[in-house]
Formats: structure tokens, sequence, C-alpha cells
């Protein structure tokens, strides 16, 4: 059996063994450089993704005008930039001369991201009750 004056030896030198307090391991070093280098690359990104991302929350449309070319042929017209397709359904020619053609549909999961990012995740509510309403009896057993 161990003196008291060994145990405290012992105690002392155990708090000398491994890795000094909060000291990262090798392991956990290069885990976050990575991370950081990932951080870097996307947000040197950034304003690209979120305007793919935004592109993807409205959905994709064009106009086309099918018309006769010079040479006889059928050729279209199209017409992709949103502000330019605003004039001309102002103007009225849609259903006239262009028609509106759906290249991908609004994605809403694609939206509520990027409002969440901007303003913050709503808070969410949850109510708890017993069966019919009644108040939730929690048992604690000792």
């Amino acid at each position: 059996m161990a003196t008291e004056k060994q145990l405290k030896a012992n105690k002392k030198n155990a708090e000398k063994a491994g890795r000094p307090k909060g000291a990262k391991s090798p392991k956990t070093l290069d885990k976050e450089a990575s991370l950081e280098r990932i951080r870097q690359r996307v947000f040197a990104m950034s304003d690209k993704l979120i305007n793919a991302q935004a592109v993807v929350a409205m959905g994709t449309y064009k106009m086309v005008r099918p018309y006769i070319g010079t040479d006889g042929l059928p050729k279209t017209e199209t017409i992709r930039d949103m502000d330019d397709m605003e004039k001309l359904i102002q103007e009225g020619t849609l259903g006239k001369d262009y028609l509106i053609v759906e290249a991908s549909a609004p994605d809403h999961k694609a939206a509520d991201a990027l409002l969440n990012r901007a303003y913050g995740k709503p808070t969410e509510s949850i109510e708890h009750s017993g069966k019919d309403g009644a108040p939730l009896l929690i048992k604690l057993d000792k």
C-alpha cells in the first residue's frame, strides 16, 4: 500500500503528464486549418453563391419570339434578361409576338435559405400538452 507521501508524488507527476491544459492535438490543429481554408474559399465566392441561389429561388424564365428569317427558315429570338422581359410585357407584346417559357420553377427552399441568412431563422414555437389539451404530467422517479 502506498503512503500518503507517495500518493501526493504520484498525483503531482500525473498532473505533469499529457498535453498541457488548453493545448490542441496535431489532429485538431489540422482540422481547424482545413476548415479555415474552406471558409476562406467560400467567403471569396459568397457573392457568386448568393446570386446563384437567388436565381434558383426565383426560378428562370425566358421569352421567345418565333419568326421567319430572311433565308425563309423558322428562327427564334430568345430574351433571358428579366428587365428586358418586364419592358416587353409592359409594352403589351406578350401573347402577340412573344411567349414566356419557364426554364426552371422557383424553389421555395432556396428562397427560405436566403431569407434566413439575411434576417435570421424565424422562431418556431412548440406547444406541449397532455391528452385532449390537458396539462402535461411529468413523473420523476427517485
